[in-house]
């Protein structure tokens, strides 16, 4: 397939996950049918076609503008009076909760479409014998093998929210909501797939790449370190009055310990 030249865009196709000598040994004759490589290509190679990016630079879009309108929806907008007789909102030019609605389901439809092929597509590949050598590809490509459960991944809240959330008028806990919040933002996945192939995206996945290793321990201790600290401040200040607790949970005084450690120098204050 021709790539497409672009000024931002790359036009040799590379293939992180072998050797540069090795590029060729893979043929589209060999790997699959040719429906089955044009919508490999199509999904998971932007820089393969025009309409390949411009496809992968709308469905970004649609995922930054999610992410403005899940910011947008804290403001102190319409949508916080939702079934008040009163609206006493302080942004009154901002969204009802009903408009909010309707953006969440103009982005999230496009990106069901996409989630929906991109599952199709899998199932082919592993399915079909004359797919086996584009599924070996895929699997061989550990970046495209997180994309791909990313993309899948994030689109499970749109289902719980809008097919039984919204529907049946559910009342969702804090944590519940957060849950789903975060659950959304593997959605933004896609968004370093549309720039992965800069020069500047590039150099800092190798960067991050080399020094993974070196990560784990002081990942590992930062952890230990805030839940146990976490603990520490939980039991240090009990509640005794449900209207003054400092913390109500575990997490509560776990997250006060990570935002006070990481917020410059605050806790030497402790």
């Amino acid at each position: 397939m021709k790539a497409f030249s672009f000024s931002l865009i790359p036009n040799e196709r590379h293939d992180p996950t072998k050797p540069d000598d090795k590029q060729d040994e893979l043929h589209e004759d060999e790997m699959g049918s040719p429906i089955a490589i044009m919508a490999y290509d199509f999904l998971t190679q932007p820089e393969s076609s025009k309409y390949a990016f411009w496809w992968n630079a709308f469905t970004s879009f649609l995922v930054v503008i999610r992410i403005i309108e899940i910011g947008v929806e804290s403001v102190n907008g319409p949508n916080q009076y939702h079934n008040r007789k009163v609206n006493r909102s302080r942004y009154n030019f901002l969204f009802t909760d009903e408009e909010y609605f309707h953006v969440y389901i103009m982005c999230f439809v496009p990106l069901i479409i996409d989630g929906f092929a991109r599952v199709v597509l899998m199932v082919l590949m592993m399915c079909e014998r004359e797919n086996k050598g584009l599924y070996i590809k895929f699997k061989k490509n550990m970046t495209e093998r997180i994309l791909f459960v990313s993309d899948t991944f994030g689109l499970l809240p749109f289902f719980i929210y809008a097919g039984y959330v919204r529907p049946n008028d559910v009342s969702l806990s804090q944590a519940a909501r957060i849950t789903l919040r975060l659950m959304e933002l593997f959605t933004t996945g896609r968004i370093f797939r549309a720039v992965r192939r800069f020069p500047a995206i590039r150099a800092i996945s190798v960067a991050l790449g080399n020094a993974f290793e070196h990560l784990v321990l002081p990942i590992f201790f930062f952890f230990v370190f805030n839940i146990t600290a976490g603990v520490f401040f939980y039991f240090v200040e009990p509640c005794y009055d449900a209207s003054l607790c400092p913390w109500i949970n575990l997490f509560e005084s776990t997250f006060y310990a990570i935002v006070t450690m990481t917020t410059s120098k605050s806790f030497c204050i402790l």
